[in-house]
């Protein structure tokens, strides 16, 4: 009887031990990328802002939009380039929120939140058109600075 108790005691502490480190993993890959996401998001408005102060600057001739334009353009491809990482972040975030298990802390703190989600795939959405109109006016931009002086005057 005791070997059995023994074996009963055993098969228990492993079972919970499983099921710590299990909630222990998921934890710490639920923090890895809440700080990935926060770093991106930061870095987004970061840019957003670098980008937003240099279209409110003081752009009355050709000339001022074609240097700013100019100042512009990296930092729309870095942009970019955030955008597309954080909405790689968000939807792999979404797939594992859509896939938890019933050991998952996350499903039992209440922090699942479906109408959040789909709001933010709509804000993705929005910016993307906004950076595609960015997109457009640079071009329209390197067309202005290809011609000359006199045609500037214009746009």
């Amino acid at each position: 009887m005791r070997k059995y108790l023994r074996l009963l005691a055993t098969l228990a502490l492993a079972g919970v031990t499983v099921c710590v480190a299990k909630v222990s993993l998921e934890e710490h890959r639920d923090r890895a990328m809440t700080e990935a996401m926060d770093a991106t998001q930061s870095d987004l408005l970061r840019i957003g802002a670098q980008i937003t102060g240099i279209k409110g600057g003081d752009l009355t001739t050709p000339n001022d939009f074609i240097a700013a334009y100019a100042q512009i353009e990296p930092l729309e491809r870095e942009y970019d380039l955030k955008l597309d990482e954080f909405n790689k972040l968000y939807s792999g975030m979404r797939e594992r929120d859509a896939h938890r298990s019933i050991l998952d802390l996350q499903r039992w703190r209440g922090t699942h939140h479906p109408k959040a989600w789909e709001q933010m795939s709509e804000i993705i959405g929005l910016v993307r058109q906004i950076n595609d109109i960015t997109k457009r006016e640079i071009s329209v931009v390197h067309a202005m600075a290809s011609l000359s002086e006199p045609e500037r005057a214009p746009f």
